[in-house]
């Protein structure tokens, strides 16, 4: 006579094999060059290295550029901005369609690199649900439930809007190593308003825009979320967009707080010089030097956005004072 059910005996089973993924998670370990190698072909790790201006000579950062370009260029693409160096320990990914470092300290990435162009906001794709990245070493990946209940959004560094014209594009987008802790005015407000921008305007407006972005941690004592993997939560957030339309080449920079204020987007509006004085490494570390002097000041809004937006703006600041 069996004394317990069969029901029991599998619940128990599940619990155990529950608690097992758990401990697993929380058994933080150095990874080595073996645990890399679960990095499949479209992962690249960058040597470790500090995060130093001069550390590019243009032939590195040409080749690097070249290899993990988002497939938008085309061959005969010419400028190369390159992006932000990978900083020691952390792991560089790349994709189809953007490239970021992802921190195993932060669970997060620092920064993600890509490309605009017209169109791209066009398709029929929609997103999908959330994955894990498998290519990252177990300890390093993030799953869905860890924002769970924790007062934070899963924000997408490359937005979903970027990647309706291929589904392979999206699918990379909602990678959970995409995703950063935001709050909800944040993700829904200022940060959101830069994004279409981005994609339904500037994008059109100059042929073609690098985007640059990711979290800020200002704070000595940084608040987690997370039950079996501890995921810092940014104090700011930075963006910045690059034109090198030939003529008309700028720079424009954003950092916004990482709270409930429902700040506007043009309250965070900053120059590439200060995004790169306040994050400690250069955004673009191949542009050009001349180019880099006549952009890196830049923050006038109304060179990105046309005469509408400043009326408009002038328009509900006079309502405002009323």
């Amino acid at each position: 006579m069996i004394k317990y059910p069969l029901r029991t005996f599998l619940s128990a089973f599940l619990l155990l094999m529950s608690l097992s993924q758990v401990a697993c998670r929380h058994a933080v370990k150095s990874v080595g060059a073996d645990s890399l190698s679960l990095l499949d072909e479209k992962s690249v790790v960058l040597p470790n290295s500090d995060r130093i201006d001069n550390s590019w000579d243009a032939h590195d950062a040409e080749e690097m550029f070249t290899s993990l370009a988002p497939s938008c260029l085309s061959d005969d693409f010419k400028a190369n901005p390159g992006f932000p160096l990978c900083a020691k320990g952390d792991t560089l990914l790349a994709c189809d369609s953007y490239v970021s470092s992802f921190s195993p300290r932060f669970l997060q990435p620092v920064w993600t690199f890509w490309v605009l162009t017209p169109g791209m906001d066009k398709g029929n794709v929609k997103r999908g649900g959330f994955t894990v990245d498998e290519r990252l070493p177990y300890e390093w990946q993030v799953q869905k439930g860890d924002y769970g209940n924790s007062g934070y959004t899963r924000g997408h560094m490359k937005p979903a809007g970027d990647c309706k014209y291929d589904a392979n594009v999206m699918k990379e987008c909602m990678r959970m190593s995409n995703m950063c802790p935001q709050t909800g005015k944040l993700n829904a407000g200022a940060w959101n308003t830069v994004e279409n921008l981005c994609r339904t305007s500037w994008a059109k407006k100059e042929k073609m825009i690098f985007v640059v972005c990711g979290p800020i941690f200002k704070s000595q004592k940084l608040e987690y979320i997370g039950d079996a993997v501890k995921i810092a939560v940014p104090n700011q957030f930075f963006k910045v967009v690059l034109s090198l339309r030939q003529g008309h080449e700028k720079a424009i920079g954003f950092i916004f707080d990482n709270d409930e204020s429902s700040a506007r987007m043009e309250d965070g509006v900053v120059s590439l010089e200060e995004v790169e004085k306040c994050v400690g490494f250069r955004i673009f570390p191949n542009l050009d030097a001349e180019i880099y002097e006549k952009v890196k000041s830049g923050k006038d809004l109304s060179v990105w956005t046309g005469k509408y937006y400043d009326e408009d703006h002038n328009r509900r600041k006079k309502s405002r004072r009323k």
